[in-house]
């Protein structure tokens, strides 16, 4: 399944959705396409800035530059406030940081109530296929986003080794 589709299908996922962040946003595919569906604020964070010229490039072409916004941050120390998002994606960024539960209850902090987490992230089957892009079994992910508070986790198998999951605050 390509990019377009999977950001089709987040974009399902969090429609109705007033406010999203967008974590390891890079060049802000995903960020444009929620603000195009949606028509709210998505705002795009990653550590580098080096891509957000790409974003709002990308953010114009699209028509939506009033709703996206990109910033610099860390997703392990977030300088939102409490509860000021709706829903937070992380597409093929989790594998990424340090510590993806401290990562995780930063999520928590910021989101409303009820509010959505959508994960996409390539999953293994046994630690020896182990990658350094794909390195989290089913049960691994289920385990820390259930760990830090969020309820709910369900998985969708979107292809050969990658997968969408859902979880509520």
């Amino acid at each position: 399944m390509g990019q377009d589709s999977i950001n089709k299908k987040i974009v399902q996922k969090l429609r109705g959705a007033r406010k999203v962040l967008d974590i390891g946003c890079e060049d802000g595919d995903l960020a444009t396409d929620l603000a195009k569906e949606l028509k709210k604020l998505v705002v795009g964070l990653d550590v580098s800035d080096a891509n957000f010229k790409k974003a709002e490039k990308a953010a114009k072409k699209k028509k939506v530059s009033p709703f996206v916004s990109c910033v610099r941050g860390d997703a392990q120390r977030l300088s939102f406030r409490k509860e000021e998002f709706d829903s937070v994606t992380l597409s093929y960024t989790l594998h990424h940081l340090e510590n993806p539960l401290q990562a995780l209850d930063e999520i928590r902090r910021i989101m409303k109530p009820k509010g959505k987490l959508v994960v996409v992230e390539c999953m293994i089957k046994e630690v020896r296929d182990k990658t350094t892009c794909c390195f989290y079994t089913l049960e691994d992910l289920r385990k820390i986003i259930e760990e830090s508070g969020f309820r709910n986790v369900r998985f969708e198998h979107l292809d050969e080794d990658n997968f969408l999951i859902e979880a509520v605050k």
